[in-house]
């Protein structure tokens, strides 16, 4: 099997997003409590709200912001890992290479079978 540059990239970024994902929810664990920005942090808890760039710009602070943020990243992450699979599938399971007859593909070139 032939493993080009293709691959080399879709695992560079299943990597990265798992990566990603896993830094945002540990930031959010270990600083859910702490910060320097607002000091009654760790009397807020996860009721702390996101006042946005006009009062000051307190978004990324809440323990609920890490969390969304954590989950967007992981939809993310599953989206590529579907992508990745549906991209082999149609590229080595539906498809026979033969030095005769050259791609013989399983569906026809009819990937919405």
């Amino acid at each position: 099997m032939h493993r080009g540059p293709s691959i080399h990239v879709v695992h560079h970024v299943h990597a990265f997003t798992i990566h990603v994902t896993a830094l945002i929810l540990l930031k959010g664990s270990l600083f859910a409590r702490s910060s320097r920005l607002i000091p009654d942090k760790a009397r807020l808890g996860f009721r702390f709200p996101c006042d946005g760039p006009g009062r000051g710009g307190t978004c990324q602070v809440s323990a609920w912001d890490h969390v969304f943020l954590g989950l967007f990243w992981m939809y993310n992450a599953i989206s590529v890992v579907v992508f990745h699979c549906s991209w082999k599938l149609q590229s080595d399971v539906w498809a026979t290479f033969s030095s005769g007859t050259g791609l013989r593909h399983l569906t026809a070139r009819n990937f919405a079978v």
